[in-house]
């Protein structure tokens, strides 16, 4: 389903001419024009009937507008939990492994510019009018993905290019499933060839050759995790923190406030929290043990640090029993998830209203 922006509609004619010139375009089921908006909705059948404005109207606005938003927010969690717990590598070491792919993807990426901005430089803009910006759907789509493609929408609106989202997501498709079945018949062929090399594992055939650039544990870093812990887990606690408020928006019709206690053996972890918009913490956990496996139990406190903060929750962890690490952090993180389920769980006392008696709330950051 695509949103047009359309100018200079003064008439039902021009609803009509509109309407007729978008149904000659291939792959376009149906077209519903708005004169009072100054917009059309072109889509498929089945986005047709699942729209807000169609027969079984299966996604409400809303819910629609709030996925529009999540793309940025979920592509910094992806990348920000990526590399969660992997010890940072020393610079000194780090180029001569990932040298020849970082030239690769270079060579790559900015290829993929050059051969993009000729063809709409030579052929689609002088032949077909498109907006030069189109240059760059085939990088952002082929080498960043759908996330990349998503995430860029604002960017090609603001610009003047409405449809480059959905083209660019249009455009990773393709090369997700092109990339699969070619990336699969290459490395069929590579093996039957022998251009592959078997990597070494525990309980592998002595003398097997390890892949190029693998690590081993005499080349294993000295560096403790905890380094890549912090970085990582506070990312992922702001992309929380950030969805969150964005999802929530003004709080209208939640609950609000969210309590659970959670056991887990002879562990008893008590959160209290209230989608107030004015960010705090109070925590209240005593973790026997400084690292669960090479997880630093310090972070456990910055990373909710990091979701209140972004999120705008007050929020209260409190340990009533427990002395096994694990099991204290484990019943944490699930009293904060059951809590906060009751806490955004709409009401259906409060017919939409903001849950506060001054009828608005604060928001985190504002």
């Amino acid at each position: 389903m695509l949103k047009l922006k359309v100018e200079g509609m003064t008439c039902n004619h021009c609803v009509m001419a509109v309407t007729k010139a978008l149904k000659k375009v291939p792959g376009v089921e149906k077209v519903e024009v708005s004169l009072e908006k100054g917009e059309a909705l072109v889509a498929g059948l089945i986005g047709l009937l699942v729209a807000p404005s169609g027969l079984l109207p299966l996604l409400p606005e809303h819910l629609m507008t709030l996925w529009g938003d999540l793309p940025l927010v979920l592509l910094t969690l992806v990348f920000g939990s990526l590399l969660l717990g992997k010890p940072l590598p020393k610079l000194q070491g780090l180029w001569r492994p990932v040298s020849g792919q970082v030239s690769l993807a270079l060579v790559l990426a900015f290829g993929q510019y050059v051969v993009a901005g000729l063809a709409v430089l030579l052929v689609l803009q002088p032949w077909l009018g498109v907006s030069p910006v189109m240059a760059c759907l085939i990088e952002v789509a082929y080498e960043g993905g759908h996330g990349s493609a998503a995430a860029m929408g604002p960017s090609y609106a603001a610009l003047g290019f409405p449809g480059g989202q959905d083209l660019g997501l249009a455009m990773a498709t393709v090369g997700l499933l092109s990339s699969t079945l070619v990336g699969g018949v290459v490395v069929v062929i590579g093996r039957q060839r022998g251009w592959l090399l078997a990597q070494s594992q525990p309980g592998s055939a002595p003398g097997a050759a390890p892949l190029a650039g693998t690590a081993t544990e005499s080349s294993a870093p000295d560096q403790p995790a905890w380094a890549a812990w912090a970085v990582n887990l506070a990312l992922v606690g702001i992309a929380v923190g950030q969805t969150l408020a964005q999802a929530l928006g003004d709080r209208r019709g939640i609950h609000r406030f969210g309590h659970f206690l959670a056991p887990l053996d002879e562990a008893l972890v008590q959160v209290a929290l209230d989608c107030s918009g004015r960010p705090h913490l109070s925590f209240g956990l005593q973790i026997p043990a400084q690292k669960i496996g090479s997880y630093d139990t310090e972070l456990v406190k910055e990373f909710f640090v990091a979701v209140v903060n972004n999120s705008g929750l007050t929020l209260h962890i409190r340990q009533l029993d427990g002395v096994n690490s694990h099991h204290i952090v484990e019943a944490c993180f699930k009293a904060f998830a059951r809590a906060l389920r009751l806490a955004v769980e709409v009401d259906p006392r409060r017919a939409g209203a903001v849950p506060s008696s001054k009828g608005v709330l604060e928001r985190a950051g504002a």
